[in-house]
C-alpha cells in the first residue's frame, strides 16, 4: 500500500486559513464577505428612519405647495380676507355668507388628495398642521417636521 502524501505547495502560494463557526467551515475571504454584509445591514438598520424622514420631507414640501394654493384661494374668496385656521376650513371651503360673490366656494382642498384619515388631515410625519401669522404679517402653514414638535428648526413652512 502506498501512503498519500501531501504535495509541497508551489512557490508563491500559501495555504488558506479556515475558520469554523456553528459547525460551518469558512475561509478568510468568506468571513470578510459575511462581516461586510453585517456592517451594511447595521448601517441600514440604524439609519433607516433618517432615510424615511428624508422621503417624507420631500413629499411634505409637495403637499404643502397644494395646501398653500388652497389657503390662498380661501383667503381670496372670503369677504373679510381671513385665512384658514385649520385643514377643515380648506376642506369645507368658504360659506356663501362669507364669500365675495355670495355663493359658496368648495373644492379648495379635496380630502382624498392627501393624508386625510379618520376625519383628520395629518402631515407626512403624522402631526397636525399649524396655521398662523408671522411677526411681519405673512400668513403661514407649518408642518412640525420629523421631530413632530412645532417651533423647532426642522419645521416646514409654506407662506401665502
Amino acid at each position: 500500500m502506498t501512503a498519500i502524501t501531501k504535495l509541497p505547495m508551489a512557490v508563491g502560494m500559501r495555504e488558506r486559513k479556515k475558520f469554523k463557526a456553528a459547525g460551518v467551515v469558512f475561509t478568510g475571504e468568506t468571513m470578510m464577505y459575511v462581516l461586510f454584509i453585517i456592517v451594511i445591514m447595521a448601517v441600514v438598520a440604524l439609519n433607516w428612519n433618517k432615510f424615511l424622514d428624508l422621503g417624507r420631507t420631500g413629499s411634505q414640501y409637495l403637499e404643502m405647495s397644494n395646501i398653500q394654493t388652497a389657503a390662498t384661494g380661501y383667503a381670496a374668496h372670503r369677504r373679510d380676507g381671513a385665512g384658514p385656521t385649520s385643514m377643515q376650513d380648506l376642506i369645507d371651503g368658504v360659506a356663501a355668507a362669507d364669500s365675495i360673490t355670495g355663493s359658496a366656494v368648495t373644492n379648495l382642498l379635496n380630502p382624498d388628495s392627501g393624508r386625510f384619515k379618520n376625519g383628520v388631515y395629518k402631515d407626512a410625519f403624522g402631526s397636525d398642521f399649524v396655521f398662523g401669522t408671522a411677526a411681519n404679517g405673512n400668513r403661514y402653514i407649518a408642518s412640525p417636521g420629523p421631530d413632530r414638535q412645532a417651533g423647532t428648526d426642522d419645521d416646514l413652512y409654506a407662506y401665502y
